[in-house]
């Protein structure tokens, strides 16, 4: 899956690590335009993989805090993008899955998405 920060094409995880290591301003700024603004943990979410996850939790330690300005976490961004392999990861490493992620709001999201 290839995506953009900052202009910079990302393949990979080499890709991606490389953008952090040279700027870690990366890791404050906002992505998507401003209905669908997310920090850099849902960004990758969205469109990264496990790996970048992973790398990303060694920097951020209130990721599972995270959500957009519609109160989806990490779990039900990756949900709605269709990134499986993400979905998979949240449920193994962090027992994240559809029943305990965004519990009170779950089922409106999915209706409306």
């Amino acid at each position: 899956m290839t995506f953009k920060i900052n202009n910079f094409e990302i393949n990979n995880l080499n890709d991606f690590k490389q953008i952090i290591e040279q700027d870690k301003n990366i890791l404050n700024q906002t992505f998507l335009d401003s209905a669908h603004k997310c920090n850099i943990y849902l960004y990758i979410a969205i469109f990264g993989t496990p790996e970048m996850l992973k790398y990303l939790e060694g920097y951020l330690s209130d990721f599972k805090n995270y959500s957009d300005r519609h109160d989806r976490d990490a779990y039900i961004l990756a949900l709605i993008y269709g990134n499986l392999e993400n979905m998979k990861y949240f449920d193994k490493e962090h027992n994240w899955n559809v029943v305990n992620s965004n519990k009170k709001h779950i089922f409106h999201k999915i209706y409306i998405y």
